[in-house]
C-alpha cells in the first residue's frame, strides 16, 4: 500500500470514527432499513453506449485542484443531459473535495440517476450509509480491502447496493474474480508510480473472464481513449477528471460521447 493510500485510509477512519459518535450504528441501521430502494445499477449501465459513469470531482490527491467551485448539483444536471448513463460522486471531503451532502443532494435533485458512491470503503458500516445517502452502488476495493471483499460483496449486495469492484493488478482481479464482483473496475493507475496509462488497463482486461462486465476507470479524455478501451473489452467508462477541467462539463461529455459514437 503506498503513503498515499495510507494516508487517505487513515484520515477516512477518522471521519468514520466522527459520524459514528454523530449518527450510531444501531440508529445508522435503522435509517437504512427505512431508505429507498436502491436502482439496479449494472442495468442501467447496459441502456446506452458509450455507457459512461461521469464524475463529480473537484479534487485530487494527484491532480490537486481540478474545479474546486463547481456546484456539483449543477454539474450533475449537466451530465445527465449530456447522456451519461450514471453518476459517480465523491463523499470522500480531505482529499477528493467531497462529503455525504453532495451524494445526498444529487439524489434529491436527480431521484431516477443511477449513482455510485465514491469512496474508501474500509468498515461495513460505509455500506449503511451508502443506503442512507441514496447511492445504488459502492465502490470496493481490493488494495483497500483484499480477501475481505467477498464478505463485503455479499453485505451490499443484501441491502440491494451493487459493487464496483475495483482491481489495479493481476493478483486483485483473481480476487475480484473468486469472490464473484459483478461489476470489476480495472483503474489504468499503478499505484506504486502513480503513473496513468491506458496501456495498464488495456492488458489487464486481457487477465478477466470472459463476459466479465468490466469499467474501465483513469485517464479517459477522448472518445478515442473510450474506443480504444471498448475494443479491449470494456463496456463502462468512468471519466472525471478531464469533464470537470472543462469549464462546461456537459459539454466536453457530449463531445466524448460523440467522438466516441463516431
Amino acid at each position: 500500500m503506498t503513503a498515499v493510500l495510507s494516508t487517505i485510509l487513515a484520515d477516512v477512519r477518522q471521519r468514520l470514527a466522527e459520524r459514528r459518535r454523530a449518527l450510531p450504528l444501531t440508529r445508522l441501521r435503522e435509517h437504512a432499513l427505512v431508505a429507498r430502494r436502491p436502482i439496479d445499477f449494472m442495468a442501467a449501465l447496459e441502456k446506452s453506449k458509450p455507457s459512461v459513469i461521469a464524475e463529480v470531482k473537484r479534487k485530487s490527491p494527484s491532480m490537486g485542484e481540478i474545479a474546486a467551485k463547481a456546484d456539483p448539483v449543477k454539474v450533475a444536471r449537466q451530465y445527465i443531459s449530456a447522456g451519461a448513463t450514471a453518476l459517480s460522486v465523491l463523499t470522500e471531503s480531505d482529499h477528493f473535495g467531497g462529503a455525504p451532502e453532495v451524494l445526498t443532494a444529487i439524489r434529491e435533485r436527480l431521484p431516477n440517476a443511477a449513482l455510485l458512491m465514491k469512496d474508501f470503503v474500509v468498515d461495513v458500516s460505509q455500506l449503511l450509509e451508502a443506503r442512507v445517502w441514496g447511492a445504488d452502488c459502492v465502490l470496493l476495493m481490493v488494495s483497500v480491502l483484499g480477501q475481505d471483499i467477498a464478505e463485503y460483496l455479499a453485505l451490499a449486495t443484501g441491502l440491494g447496493l451493487t459493487s464496483l469492484v475495483e482491481v489495479h493488478d493481476a493478483d486483485e482481479m483473481q480476487i475480484a474474480v473468486r469472490a464473484g464482483a459483478p461489476l470489476i473496475g480495472i483503474n489504468n493507475r499503478n499505484l506504486k508510480t502513480m503513473e496513468v496509462k491506458l496501456e495498464t488497463g488495456i492488458a489487464l482486461a486481457a487477465e478477466a473472464p470472459k463476459g466479465a462486465f468490466l469499467v474501465a476507470e483513469s485517464g479517459i479524455a477522448t472518445g478515442a481513449d473510450v474506443k480504444r478501451l471498448a475494443k479491449a473489452g470494456f463496456r463502462a467508462f468512468l471519466v472525471g477528471t478531464s469533464l470537470m477541467r472543462h469549464g462546461e462539463p456537459g459539454e466536453a461529455l457530449e463531445k466524448l460521447r460523440r467522438e466516441a459514437a463516431t
